[in-house]
């Protein structure tokens, strides 16, 4: 008797399998990190205590001490030149200001170059200031949320641009494993309904990989096609970018096209000049932008470049509306010291929809409702990824017991644990060190920001580590240790800071409030999962023989007469 040949679908089996091992760890990451960055700035302000500001809602702009906080930024003690200032102004998720001041540092020993042998290095300071006095609150002390999980979501942390490609690889390797997942599964609509917790946990992991697949199908095809493009114009561009390299001719650059990204040059005269009041030139841009679009709209941001020179410029942004969708690239320009306006942004018809896409992709919106949406849709997606890693390592331990390598079957169940359960782990160990910190102390300004982030990696690697040595009770001792951490956590944030969830409530810290029922709720979910896990096995027999036998990927028949 003949053995049937492997068909479309048997091929789609095999694509969508192998496509998820090969890549199913970088998925994961990006998944979580991007799921934690949903509420980046409210991570912020758990970590950073000095960023809470008051419970009122945000100040109106005529509250808002513009100037006198421009004026003290400037004032900064430092014996270098101040190159720029960028101030982010209060919104309803950030409710104080974040001031940076950058300064053009010459090199050591390249004073004595020429002026083209010279190499400038930036240099900056940071403060976060109250918005109606102006005073300064204190330095970013931590990467937090925006400054470590929302760029680890994106490039990896990983010197040059080698995360970029590996994100877009995976963004791609994502369509791939959705389109080739929706054809293999003939009965899609059976699998949305069939969930059999009380069955046995292969059955169960399988059943619940099915589940999420299909309700957050919607969600991640978005999610991996609105990646793509938005980091399409970037991959575009390299070819340019490496000719202009080449060839030294700035005329070939695509990517620094200013019109389509809104830059507007003006060089410094290197004469001295005072800055206008620039409160006037925010209600200026503001009134611009509310007749264009027919409702009330807030800048969130300015730029000054060559403060203190005659030829100043300061740009007016407005990033993040909160009303509609699209991150937008509202930016107005003025002459610093006359006020003049210089240039009022416009984006194109084509550049409107990328920014429409960008802003569905990342919900900046004041949309708390939609926001929670993402935050547990995320979740479901890393659960869709991580039950693929679970049950493709059961079935292959099942079907191949004493042929598959030991050693192979080890590091793939290492590699497994360690991205799965290790980067919780490391999230919440990040979490519970920069509450430590602030009891314990540590270096002061960036280097602590530096230390917490070491000990995520250090943490993150021991995982792998400990799954290599302990082999399969890994998962459970880890969600153990999950548990404990993000139990740990809100306590350690209520030791340091009086604030606890009842405090919070009472004085509207929604932000708090909500950062630590989250983690209560992570630490009851782990401690739950890890009791699930270390129980003792019950036998079921054989998988080939048992009832609600599984196939398993990979292992069909068509493919193994191939």
């Amino acid at each position: 008797m003949s053995k049937r040949q492997p068909g479309f679908r048997d091929s789609m089996e095999w694509l969508h399998t192998w496509t998820g091992v090969v890549v199913g760890a970088l998925l994961f990451t990006i998944f979580w990190m991007g799921t934690l960055s949903v509420f980046d700035k409210e991570i912020d302000r758990w970590m950073m205590p000095q960023m809470r500001g008051s419970a009122a809602p945000v100040p109106a702009p005529s509250a808002i001490d513009v100037d006198g906080a421009l004026e003290a930024l400037a004032a900064v003690p430092s014996e270098l030149p101040i190159e720029g200032i960028y101030l982010a102004l209060p919104t309803a998720r950030t409710p104080v200001m974040t001031g940076y001041v950058s300064y053009a540092a010459v090199q050591e020993g390249a004073a004595a170059q020429s002026d083209e042998e010279s190499e400038d290095e930036e240099q900056y300071i940071a403060r976060i200031i109250e918005p109606s006095t102006g005073e300064f609150l204190g330095e970013p002390d931590s990467h937090a949320g925006t400054g470590f999980f929302f760029p680890f979501h994106f490039r990896l942390h990983i010197p040059g641009n080698l995360g970029y490609w590996l994100v877009g690889f995976a963004a791609l390797s994502m369509l791939t494993m959705l389109i080739s997942g929706v054809i293999i599964h003939r009965k899609i609509f059976v699998d949305f309904f069939t969930f059999r917790p009380r069955k046995h946990v292969r059955r169960s992991t399988l059943d619940l990989h099915n589940v999420t697949g299909v309700l957050l199908l919607p969600f991640t095809f978005m999610f991996a096609l609105s990646g793509l493009i938005i980091f399409a114009g970037w991959y575009a561009s390299l070819p340019w970018q490496f000719a202009r390299d080449l060839a030294g001719d700035d005329t070939v650059a695509l990517y620094d096209h200013a019109d389509h990204y809104a830059h507007y040059e003006q060089k410094a005269l290197g004469e001295p000049g005072e800055l206008t009041a620039i409160a006037p030139l925010i209600a200026q841009a503001e009134a611009i932008w509310t007749e264009r679009y027919g409702t009330s709209a807030r800048a969130d941001g300015l730029n000054i470049q060559h403060a203190g020179d005659a030829n100043a410029l300061v740009a007016v942004r407005r990033t993040f509306p909160e009303r509609r969708v699209e991150m937008g690239q509202d930016i107005v320009y003025f002459q610093g010291v006359t006020g003049e306006q210089l240039a009022d942004f416009t984006p194109s018809p084509v550049f409107h929809a990328r920014q429409w896409l960008e802003g569905l992709h990342f919900v900046q919106f004041r949309h708390v409702a939609l926001r929670w949406f993402y935050f547990a849709a995320g979740l479901g997606a890393c659960v869709m990824i991580g039950t693929g890693f679970l049950f493709w390592s059961a079935s292959r331990r099942a079907t191949r017991a004493g042929k598959a390598d030991p050693v192979k079957v080890r590091v793939v169940d290492s590699l497994s644990v360690g991205t799965v359960a290790g980067i919780i782990l490391a999230s919440a160990a990040y979490l519970v060190f920069n509450r430590l910190l602030a009891i314990f102390g540590g270096p002061e300004g960036h280097a602590r920001a530096d230390l917490e982030a070491l000990v995520f990696f250090i943490v993150w690697i021991g995982t792998f580590v400990h799954a290599a040595v302990r082999g399969r009770p890994a998962w459970g001792e880890q969600a153990w240790v999950i548990g404990a951490l993000a139990v740990a956590a809100p306590v350690l944030n209520w030791l340091t800071t009086a604030d606890n969830p009842v405090s919070a409530a009472l004085t509207g810290h929604w932000a708090i409030l909500a950062m630590d029922l989250v983690l209560i709720a992570f630490g009851a979910t782990a401690i739950a999962t890890a009791r699930r896990l270390t129980r003792p096995a019950v036998s079921t027999g054989s998988s080939r023989q048992a009832p609600d036998a599984i196939p398993v990927p990979g292992d069909s028949p068509g493919l193994a007469a191939k």
